[in-house]
């Protein structure tokens, strides 16, 4: 299978993008990056320029979801009927890059994916079952986007990412039209792909582990936002499972996260926005 390659960039790593771009070049894959206006633009200019890379540059942050769509409009225009979504920080290898090109074509699959291991927790993030059942393949109901290889046409079908999320919910909120619509996401059980989410703190209470993930103000705008808003999208109301999980949200973040007072503000604006459709 031949597929695409997509990188979505708000101010990288630039050492980073050029291990990605050589080892990219070097299976002589097609590449595109979408950069959200960031910082060091004219060095991410001169980078895809020395690889041969498709620039799509954006004067302002547009998000996650819009950059996403613009990686997807691309494939759709170059014939490509599958793409692999990278984040700036993705950890892809040869032996990644392999197993996806001998996924097999299949009209009833929307993504195929593999188990993410976070490196800071030291757990899987995204696992299913397809280690303990023995198959080369196993169902799963969503995955992130970050080392997801998605079907153009499925993406198409189903009416692309949701821009409104603009950065969290945005890979959830995908997958779940994706199975609303009958296509499977399928988990691959050796292929293993290494991520870090946010900047991860792992505590032990109680003997059980608590991950505190540090997320940015903006970030707990655009989470709490997005998770009451989603609801209300699907179930036309916010179930008390999503306020439940809400209000912990914020309890963690009052007591064991810096910027407290930041982090709350931002929390509840995202609450106001959601309740008022903003």
């Amino acid at each position: 299978m031949k597929y695409l390659v997509g990188i979505v960039t708000y101010n990288p790593n630039i050492i980073e993008i050029k291990n990605k771009l050589t080892l990219l070049r070097e299976k002589e894959y097609n590449v595109i990056i979408v950069d959200n206006s960031s910082k060091n633009i004219n060095i991410l200019k001169e980078t895809s320029k020395n690889f041969d890379t498709f620039l799509i540059e954006n004067s302002e942050n547009m998000g996650i979801a819009f950059a996403l769509n613009q990686i997807f409009e691309f494939a759709e225009k170059k014939k490509f009927e599958w793409v692999l979504t990278l984040d700036q920080d993705s950890d892809i290898s040869d032996s990644l890059l392999e197993t996806f090109s001998m996924c097999p074509m299949n009209n009833q699959v929307g993504v195929y994916c593999p188990k993410v291991y976070d490196i800071i927790s030291r757990t899987f993030v995204q696992n299913g079952k397809a280690e303990t059942n023995r198959k080369k393949y196993s169902e799963i109901d969503k995955c992130i986007t970050s080392g997801s290889l998605t079907s153009v046409k499925t993406w198409k079908e189903i009416g692309g990412f949701d821009n409104y999320l603009f950065i969290d919910e945005v890979d959830d909120d995908f997958c779940y039209r994706l199975k609303k619509d009958g296509y499977n996401i399928l988990i691959i059980s050796d292929a293993i792909m290494n991520h870090q989410i946010g900047k991860t703190r792992v505590l032990t209470l109680l003997g059980r582990k608590v991950f505190i993930r540090n997320h940015s103000a903006m970030r707990k705008f655009y989470i709490t936002r997005n998770r009451l808003y989603l609801d209300k999208k699907y179930y036309g109301h916010i179930k008390v499972r999503t306020v439940l999980m809400t209000v912990m949200f914020i309890v963690k973040t009052l007591i064991f996260e810096n910027e407290k007072l930041d982090k709350f503000l931002a929390s509840n604006k995202g609450i106001i926005y959601a309740i008022r459709g903003k």
